[in-house]
């Protein structure tokens, strides 16, 4: 089966939530073989990278069996893709995806899951910073500190949100309940809010004090997933010295 009708252009990273359904016969069809292939409308499709699974191993292996049985799944596996029009055989990138094997009784209980649409749509992410504590002093014994947030799309484009600012604060603890929104594309390759305090500055460039970065993807892709609200627990966030 190809699915080139569902061509993901210009990434490295693409994210395609695809279900294929292929029957077989074992031990008659014992190799499944999953390509990559860079699409093109002119010329012939290229390679990219594939891999082989001897499945007919896989289904008469007792420790396959009993790994299915024990987690009621299949884990997601990670593949290596090699180019076998390449002589030196090298990767050419990675695969995350799982085999499941089933009998026609088990098929008919089991249908596939349905992923979502790796079509990308646009989500809001909402923080709420509450205050802040032990921020470093930079003026003289004070720091006038704020917070910034940054997530940066496919295109390398950064999207900004930050504070007021908490002037003349001699205890690094600031106080803001400062809602901010941030605009999201899902799936998106960068998945992580980055979370930054700074010391502003009237004359000078702002100083950047220290930050952090919060992964969000598992939380995105339930977003994603149920097109529902996904809220994460009102927590602290170290931050550290920026590299």
């Amino acid at each position: 089966q190809y699915d080139k009708d569902n061509c993901i252009p210009n990434t490295v990273s693409p994210e395609f939530n695809k279900v294929f359904t292929l029957p077989c016969r074992l031990p008659q069809n014992s190799q499944l073989t999953v390509k990559v292939v860079s699409y093109d409308r002119i010329k012939a499709n290229q390679i990219i990278g594939e891999t082989t699974i001897d499945v007919e191993n896989r289904w008469f292996h007792d420790k396959w069996q009993k790994m299915k049985e024990e987690t009621r799944g299949i884990p997601i596996e990670p593949r290596q893709l090699i180019n076998p029009n390449v002589s030196l055989r090298s990767s050419q990138g990675g695969l995350s995806m799982w085999l499941d094997i089933l009998t026609p009784q088990q098929y008919s209980i089991n249908p596939p899951e349905t992923f979502p649409s790796s079509t990308p749509e646009e989500f809001e992410v909402r923080v709420v910073i509450w205050q802040t504590r032990n921020i470093p002093l930079m003026d003289g014994g004070k720091v006038d500190q704020y917070v910034k947030l940054v997530v940066t799309d496919d295109a390398g484009d950064e999207k900004e949100e930050e504070t007021d600012a908490h002037f003349n604060c001699k205890d690094g603890h600031g106080e803001f309940n400062y809602r901010m929104l941030l605009p999201i594309w899902i799936p998106c390759a960068n998945t992580r809010l980055k979370v930054q305090a700074w010391d502003k500055n009237f004359t000078t460039a702002n100083d950047s004090i220290s930050e952090a970065n919060i992964e969000l993807r598992e939380y995105l892709r339930k977003a994603k997933k149920t097109k529902q609200l996904v809220e994460l627990s009102k927590c602290w966030v170290k931050l550290s010295a920026p590299p």
